[in-house]
């Protein structure tokens, strides 16, 4: 039996041949642009095939609608986040040093999304719909996961915290502290973003923050 929550975000065919590797896309960056352009809400199926160039047969055959396309765009975004966590706290060697690390990739995603605005017109979209919510709350629960396995081996053994489910509270609140900062625009988004860093230093290890100049 096909759970439709899934089947609807999914996608219906996944291409294997390299022209169809290609077509696909074409869809997606079509979709993109549009969203960039119109938002998500915008957003028809008829409307990328004709930006994609391909018959709009083309679209339904990969995509069973149009929020699994914003799915598959998600998914890559979540992807270059996760992958920059990777990457990033590969080697901390302090708590001190990975608090600092979490500021430095806040003002990182931060910067994407100014930059890309289909990427956070993408973002927001998940916290509208039903199903894509769910996807949203995963990927920062796997965002928190690569940040607790990080510095797991740094906390003593009695630390008086649940780091792990601290770790995906503060993977998902990080998200919704940017999500703020981009609506509402600069310089104000700067300055949101300078407080929640302070507060983040006192909320994940009770360390100082430094006074402001």
């Amino acid at each position: 039996m096909t759970d439709n929550s899934t089947s609807r975000i999914d996608y219906r065919k996944r291409p294997q041949q390299d022209r169809s590797v290609q077509r696909v896309e074409q869809i997606l960056a079509a979709a993109r642009r549009l969203i960039g352009l119109h938002g998500v809400q915008g957003l028809k199926m008829t409307e990328i095939a004709k930006e994609a160039g391909v018959p709009i047969g083309s679209v339904y055959q990969y995509f069973p609608e149009r929020v699994a396309i914003v799915k598959a765009l998600f998914d890559r975004t979540a992807e270059a986040v996760q992958d920059n966590v990777r990457q990033t706290f590969v080697a901390v060697g302090s708590l001190e040093e990975s608090v600092e690390l979490i500021c430095t990739i806040t003002d990182w995603y931060y910067r994407q999304f100014l930059e890309n605005p289909a990427d956070y017109q993408i973002l927001m979209a998940t916290e509208s719909d039903r199903d894509l919510i769910k996807i949203n709350v995963e990927d920062s629960r796997q965002v928190g996961a690569l940040f607790h396995n990080s510095i797991a081996h740094l906390l003593p053994k009695d630390f008086p915290v649940d780091m792990e489910t601290r770790s995906f509270l503060l993977s998902y609140l990080i998200g919704s502290a940017i999500r703020l900062a981009v609506t509402a625009g600069e310089p104000t988004g700067s300055r949101l973003l300078a407080d929640w860093k302070a507060l983040l230093r006192d909320m994940v290890f009770h360390i100082p923050s430094q006074p402001r100049r």
